[in-house]
């Protein structure tokens, strides 16, 4: 039996790979993307991406599904390009026609880090990039990128 999301008390589930690299950020986000798929399946009066005011903020520690996205947003915390990519490629299959549309990792090597970026890759072939439409600036400005290394920080 499913509770609704208001009578839901957070939870998450830890796994940590034994190695970081953009398969296994692929990986995790479409587990991502699906939950989102089975969110607005369930709740499509869910607001659009676009519209519902989310912006990016790095926040390396969490994968949030779209209602604490949401949360998150309200909260004024904004939510980083694995969330705000899932929620695109989710969105994308329910509502978009586009039942492969994905998310898709590169990485970027800087002289001390390598940082990962997520976007969407959409059914025509093009790239979609809701963190830089929500305010992300650059993938290697320090503070706006994501890293495993922000985790200890």
């Amino acid at each position: 039996m499913s509770v609704g999301f208001a009578d839901a008390p957070p939870w998450a589930a830890l796994y940590v790979p034994a190695e970081l690299d953009v398969s296994t950020v692929e990986d995790f986000a479409e587990i991502l993307t699906r939950q989102n798929v089975r969110y607005l399946m369930a709740h499509p009066e869910t607001p659009l991406l676009y519209q519902s005011g989310a912006f990016y903020r790095i926040q390396p520690e969490f994968w949030l599904s779209i209602p604490w996205a949401l949360q998150a947003t309200r909260q004024g915390r904004g939510v980083d390009c694995k969330v705000l990519a899932a929620w695109r490629a989710a969105e994308l299959r329910v509502f978009g026609g586009e039942p492969y549309a994905r998310c898709v990792g590169s990485e970027h090597p800087t002289p001390t880090e390598i940082l990962y970026h997520v976007r969407v890759l959409r059914q025509d072939g093009r790239l979609e990039d809701p963190s830089a439409a929500l305010g992300m600036r650059s993938v290697t400005e320090g503070s706006k990128a994501w890293s495993p290394s922000l985790l200890s920080r």
